[in-house]
């Protein structure tokens, strides 16, 4: 055939005109979905279709990848605790954890290639069954009759704050105790890092944990004075019970004129220690400050009403011969803990619009100081990842206590922003 004239005659000796002129508008049209959809095609009858004919199969597998993980990052804690039920038994026995550390992560929950071939979108209950068919091919039986404990959630959340609101008043006890003795202190981790060492063991899942567990574990791990009594009771250690722990003020609260020792925030006129054991307590009075109409801003990006003026940048005679710029001096302890208020902020509001679990978005390092799982990673170039449907959304997040308008992006980040692909924004 040699012209568009010739292919209409041929179609239309062979189907309706209608038909015939439906076919021909297609030609040029690019998108499979929509073509077929036209045709009332269905996806599986056309690649069967074009194997017959020893034509190229159409695969939907890469939409298919984004949709999976879609459902996975809605429906991951939910697995999280069908994976931990199995384990309970073996918890209880005290039998190691090995193998239920292994699953929690889900290994080989992957879509099946097969459905490329089959769907253009993946029905949830077609990716319920295949979560189920995964459970049943990997977790060993549930017993007969069992107590399902509460989420893996609420339990992890409870015993990381059992260890920030206990352990540093162990680190007290352990420290009078041993000056007491004449002996030197050593170097204790921070409560963030025992929670994830702990978190790394499978402890954080099944129950809430006490002193009792926590003294046990820091002994198990050498942490623990050789000799020392296995318990916070002043009286039993031989020394005077110790002040207790200044608490935090509940949000909303009167702010107070407390000065911290050391290095602090200020929220909302009241100081906020953000040495490592407490950013966990500032990210919960970030969030619990936040209002109802920051987290209903709007996910769109916006256009600003006036543009933004770049500040004249300061000069000296030094920085003159340097191009006439001075960095700003940095403080990293500072920086850490306003960027944590930052990316709690946004883990909220990234919750609100699009109903993903923080701990399923959250991708940056600084989520240690929150969920103390181990699960940050600061090479992506962006701190939380949302799948919305077939599209996915990479957030970075920049915070600061001025107005100075500035912000810097890292290598990651303008790597990642120059690899972006279909989908993916």
């Amino acid at each position: 055939m040699h012209d568009r004239g010739e292919l209409h005659d041929w179609l239309v000796a062979r189907l309706d005109v209608d038909r015939a002129d439906q076919l021909l508008g297609l030609v040029e049209e690019n998108d499979w979905q929509r073509m077929l959809s036209a045709l009332c095609v269905p996806l599986a009858e056309a690649n069967r279709a074009r194997q017959t004919l020893g034509l190229p199969t159409v695969d939907n597998a890469e939409t298919h990848r984004r949709q999976f993980q879609a459902w996975l990052q809605q429906n991951r804690a939910r697995m999280a605790d069908r994976v931990r039920d199995a384990y309970v038994t073996t918890h209880k026995a005290g039998a190691p954890l090995t193998e239920y550390i292994r699953l929690r992560s889900l290994p080989g929950l992957e879509p099946d290639p097969r459905w490329g071939l089959e769907h253009w979108d993946l029905p949830v209950d077609l990716l319920d069954a295949h979560a189920e068919e995964w459970t049943v091919t990997h977790l060993p039986p549930p017993p007969a009759r069992q107590h399902h404990p509460r989420p893996v959630a609420e339990i992890h959340e409870d015993c990381v704050d059992t260890i920030h609101a206990r352990f540093p008043r162990l680190r007290i006890g352990m420290e009078a105790w041993l000056n007491r003795q004449g002996r030197e202190a050593p170097s204790l981790p921070s409560a963030t890092e025992v929670a994830s060492a702990m978190n790394a063991e499978g402890l954080l899942d099944f129950e809430p944990i006490g002193t009792r567990t926590l003294i046990a574990w820091l002994q198990a791990h050498g942490h623990w004075p050789a000799g020392m009594p296995a318990t916070d009771r002043a009286a039993d250690l031989g020394l005077h019970e110790p002040p207790p722990l200044p608490p935090s003020p509940p949000a909303g609260s009167t702010p107070l004129p407390a000065a911290p020792s050391g290095p602090s925030l200020l929220l909302n006129g009241r100081a906020l220690p953000i040495g490592p054991d407490h950013l966990r307590d500032l990210a919960q009075q970030v969030a619990a400050d936040l209002t109802s109409a920051q987290l209903a801003a709007s996910p769109q990006p916006g256009t600003p009403s006036t543009p933004a003026l770049p500040r004249q940048r300061t000069t000296s005679a030094a920085a003159g011969r340097g191009g006439g710029y001075r960095a700003v001096p940095r403080d990293p302890q500072r920086d850490r803990a306003v960027g944590l208020a930052g990316e709690v902020a946004v883990a909220a509001w990234l919750e609100q619009h699009y109903g993903v679990p923080r701990e399923a978005s959250w991708k940056s390092g600084l989520r240690q100081h929150v969920l103390a799982d181990g699960a940050g990673d600061d090479t992506l170039g962006y701190d939380f990842l949302i799948h919305d449907g077939d599209r996915t959304l990479l957030y970075e997040v920049k915070a600061s206590t001025g107005d100075r308008g500035e912000f810097e992006l890292g290598e990651s980040e303008v790597e990642r922003a120059n690899e972006l692909v279909h989908g993916r924004r």
